[in-house]
């Protein structure tokens, strides 16, 4: 509003020898008015600023304020037309408010009401939300601070690529503006600051406010998948971006989320679901979106709903093998408490050992890996045709559970231990000939000479002693220990001499197994035999005379043999044993020129005297026993050392057992 305030004055003219006085009132309708002044706003400490003050000006005018505290005027300058330039200089500490703009020429005042005015810059304090999803939707966010006008607009740092769209800001009021914003997949991350950029050019900012973070996204559940049924279940998932205003949404029916999802961090959420019964089972994809922020995305397939895990139990052919449990899906929580081989019918555990492999193959926890199958392998030797259980999850026991979460079921095999054995395997227990003598170091000693032979011996040490016989009739054996070959023995000599000490070391301290192993080789032109004797053994300070040793015969490699190949032996005394469980049961061995006699015995009763020889070689022939209980029995075979006097041979030969 402009106001007046006239003074009563007079103009005198001189004309034609007259003089006219005239109210000056009555000569001009109008004087100087103001009607803007641009800038119309500046901040308190604003030193030598110029405005341009728009109206109609007749006469040099002045300009004042009112109220004029704070504000200095340093020049006047005319302008162009209808304009003057007032350069003012305005303290820091002058008052902030709307001020009148006065215009005062000789014909009296013109005020422009409240034209001008001291205002601070604007301030910002804070942004809400604080962070903004790249790639997100757009959100609309709430700028608190001071000073802020009604053409105020936003800017944000760092956005020279436009990757952050800027909608229209709305001014609430001098403290608010709502403004919506949107954030390109491209955007940089990381904070940027807010600016709110009035329309007199002073401007406020939020160093930081606003931080461009990446849209909520899943690394891993954990787990990763549950079963059909289950309620309750627990979630924990990694990834980045989350807020407290995300929530998650998984695709199908079927999984009900339980409020609330908890906020761990931006980088962990927790989630409580309920899978009913009667869900689809297989993979479900799981939608994360920020309702603060407008991040959103899709994790595909990343949670399971899994169904009851089956189990496929394979039994063992060889007596020194495993029950093998095939879980359809992993498992955890496999013990001998649950998983167990039994004596059909009867409710006492065999000792086992139990090794686990997860789906890729490798050793695994049993109790807490990813169990994909598990060995149960007996620490006795399976007898060939004996009745037994598998249990695997055993009912009453402590749970195996799935990977989803699931208790397995209970699955069983009955199974009997391998009817077809080779001769040469597990299944048969050796022995070499026995000969007395008060030399040795136990008043006997073990001898054999055919090539392959072996005795075995298991100790504790980081050396051992063997002590065995030299003489014109021995001849060269190696030595393994724990199968790694680690000398070559010649035991001859001139003259026979006992307790001969070689020594074997350079390995770690430890539980090992020595193998003497006959070369079937003389040890010198001169020898008279290529025997190989063992007496005794000395680890630390203790000799063990007639040690405990497990042996072998002499294997012969023959394609026609049941698996390649057969035992055999022509030393006197030399036995081989046979532990089944059955009605009849069959030595499959081989009949030729040098084959011997041998002397079969079932349970200690003599039940067959033998003589393998024939003009040629056949394999396969079966010597059966049959009419026998259904119960474990032993047959062993004692080779006589004898033969007919057109065999070149006393061997005796054992490829296969088959049991009924």
């Amino acid at each position: 509003m402009r106001s007046r305030n006239v003074r009563r004055a007079s103009l005198t003219l001189v004309a034609a020898g007259l003089l006219l006085v005239v109210p000056l009132a009555n000569a001009w309708a109008g004087f100087d008015s103001i009607s803007s002044v641009s800038p119309n706003r500046l901040p308190p400490g604003s030193a030598n600023a110029n405005l341009v003050m728009n109206g109609s000006f007749l006469f040099a005018p002045t300009f004042s304020f009112s109220p004029a505290t704070g504000i200095t005027i340093n020049t006047t300058t005319s302008g162009p037309g209808s304009s003057y330039t007032v350069n003012v200089t305005i303290a820091a500490s002058a008052p902030t408010g709307a001020r009148d703009v006065i215009v005062t020429d000789i014909g009296g005042s013109s005020t422009c009401s409240k034209c001008f005015t001291v205002s601070p810059p604007p301030t910002v304090s804070s942004v809400s939300p604080s962070s903004l999803a790249a790639g997100g939707d757009p959100v609309t966010y709430t700028i608190t601070g001071t000073g802020f006008l009604p053409n105020a607009t936003v800017l944000i740092s760092n956005n020279a690529s436009n990757a952050i769209t800027v909608g229209t800001a709305t001014v609430g009021s001098a403290t608010t503006i709502t403004v919506p914003l949107t954030a390109a997949s491209t955007a940089v991350l990381g904070a940027r600051d807010v600016t709110v950029m009035n329309d007199d050019s002073q401007s406020g900012k939020c160093s930081g406010c606003l931080t461009i973070s990446p849209p909520p996204h899943a690394v891993a559940f954990f787990p990763a998948q549950r079963g059909a049924g289950l309620t309750g279940q627990v979630i924990d998932i990694v990834g980045a971006g989350f807020t407290h205003g995300t929530s998650i949404a998984f695709s199908g029916s079927g999984i009900t989320l339980k409020p609330p999802l908890v906020f761990l961090s931006s980088t962990n959420l927790r989630a409580t679901i309920d899978i009913a019964g009667g869900a689809a089972l297989g993979a479900r994809d799981v939608t994360f979106t920020n309702s603060d922020n407008g991040g959103h995305s899709v994790c595909t397939g990343c949670f399971s709903i899994t169904g009851p895990t089956s189990v496929a139990i394979s039994t063992p052919s060889t007596v020194n093998g495993a029950v093998v449990a095939t879980f359809s899906q992993p498992v955890s929580g496999v013990s001998s408490s649950n998983s167990f081989v039994r004596f059909t019918g009867h409710t006492y555990n065999l000792n086992t050992t139990i090794t686990c492999a997860d789906p890729d193959g490798f050793p695994t926890s049993c109790s807490t890996g990813f169990v994909k199958t598990a060995a149960l392998r007996p620490t006795s030797l399976i007898t060939p045709g004996q009745h037994y259980t598998a249990y695997i999850a055993a009912t009453g026991t402590p749970h195996i559970t799935d990977f989803g979460g699931l208790t397995v079921a209970q699955a069983s095999q009955d199974f009997r231990g391998g009817l077809f054995q080779q001769g040469e395997g597990a299944a048969t227990a050796f022995t070499w000939r026995v000969v007395k003598t008060s030399s040795a170091f136990g008043g006997s000693y073990v001898v054999d000479h055919v090539a392959g032979a072996s005795a075995s011996y298991r100790f504790t040490g980081s050396s051992i002693i063997w002590y065995t016989n030299i003489g014109p009739n021995y001849g060269i054996a190696d030595l393994y220990v724990d199968g790694v070959r680690r000398a070559a023995v010649n035991s001859y000599s001139t003259s026979t001499h006992y307790r001969a000490a070689f020594t074997v070391s350079g390995f770690a301290y430890g539980r090992h197994t020595i193998t003497v192993r006959a070369r079937g080789a003389k040890g010198s032109s001169h020898g008279t035999g290529s025997d190989v004797a063992v007496d005794a053994f000395r680890s630390g300070s203790s000799i063990m005379g007639s040690p405990g040793l497990s042996y072998t015969w002499g294997v012969v490699k023959a394609s026609s043999a049941s698996a390649g190949g057969y035992s055999w032996s022509d030393s006197a005394g030399s036995t081989a044993s046979f532990t089944f469980r059955g009605i009849q049961v069959e030595w499959d061995t081989v009949l030729g020129p040098q084959m011997g006699r041998a002397k079969v015995y079932i349970d200690g009763i003599l039940r067959l005297s033998a003589d393998n020889y024939s003009g040629t070689t056949t394999y396969g022939a079966a010597k059966i026993f049959s009419g026998l209980s259904d119960a474990v029995h032993t047959l062993t075979i004692v080779v006589q050392g004898t033969h007919r006097a057109s065999s070149h041979g006393s061997f005796v030969a054992i490829d296969r057992w088959v049991v009924t």
